[in-house]
């Protein structure tokens, strides 16, 4: 769905606007035509307030600062956080493909992948689970479990859940945390 939406002809500077009901994750696209799919896109976690997004046709994605949304801040300091798991994740990744080239792949080499895997599970459920326990107070907390900690037991999802203020419970991913939690413990 479209929020809004503007041609920019030889202008650097414009403005968007909407309302939202709640804060939420929204993505901003710019369509450059360069035959790239998604180097032209930014999420963010937009909140009903004035937020100002900064960055290059060069290197949208990378070259954003976006201010304005003490979510997003928390959301950008928890993904920066996760950079170093996300490649070891990319590393495993390599290994299961070169695993899969070899006719012959040694029992010990599958389960020491398999080992180093739940190894990097482990650690991610555990700062998704924590993060969000520390930042409690703001939307983005459930936000953060149902993106990064959706493996985690639903029990310390629960937990983390029954610490969050009403309001966060009854946020729009405050909500969809809870059905997943129900869902996870009828599993």
């Amino acid at each position: 769905m479209t929020l809004d939406s503007i041609a920019l002809d030889g202008t650097s500077k414009f403005t968007l606007s909407t309302s939202i009901e709640e804060p939420q994750l929204l993505y901003l696209y710019l369509d450059v035509k360069d035959g790239t799919a998604y180097d032209d896109r930014l999420s963010f976690f937009a909140q009903d307030t004035i937020m100002t997004v900064k960055s290059s046709l060069q290197d949208f994605e990378k070259d954003a600062v976006i201010t304005g949304s003490k979510n997003n801040e928390l959301l950008t300091e928890f993904r920066r956080n996760m950079a170093s798991l996300n490649k070891t994740y990319t590393e495993l990744v390599k290994r299961s493909m070169a695993l899969d080239r070899q006719e012959n792949a040694s029992q010990a080499a599958i389960d020491a992948l398999n080992a180093d895997y739940e190894t990097y599970l482990n650690k991610k459920v555990k700062y998704a689970l924590s993060y969000a326990t520390v930042h409690k107070e703001y939307e983005v907390a459930p936000f953060i479990l149902l993106e990064e900690g959706f493996d985690a037991n639903p029990v310390f999802l629960d937990s983390v859940y029954q610490q969050m203020p009403k309001k966060i419970q009854t946020s729009l991913y405050g909500k969809e945390l809870s059905e997943l939690i129900k869902d996870l413990k009828e599993i």
